[in-house]
């Protein structure tokens, strides 16, 4: 994919379980990083365990800005990184 990572945004006022395993299925089906964004940062705690156990990333819609910021710095580094490598 012309060495971009794709990535999978899914946007909920709530989260939930199912919301959770939706956007696992999502990942899985695609391949692509994948972003739960909670719009209330209200989840439930069975919400809570899928998110770790799956490895998925909830950010919250007050902060999604300064956490892309964060993360294109470090991929940019973590690519530089493996680039001299």
């Amino acid at each position: 994919m012309d060495g971009q990572d794709s990535r999978v945004f899914d946007i909920y006022e709530q989260l939930n379980e199912t919301d959770i395993i939706k956007t696992y299925i999502k990942k899985l089906d695609t391949g692509a990083t994948a972003y739960v964004i909670c719009l209330t940062g209200k989840m439930t705690e069975g919400a809570s365990k899928l998110v770790s156990e799956y490895g998925l990333e909830v950010l919250r819609s007050d902060n999604i800005e300064s956490d892309f910021r964060a993360k294109e710095i470090q991929a940019r580094s973590q690519s530089r990184g493996l680039d001299a490598a």
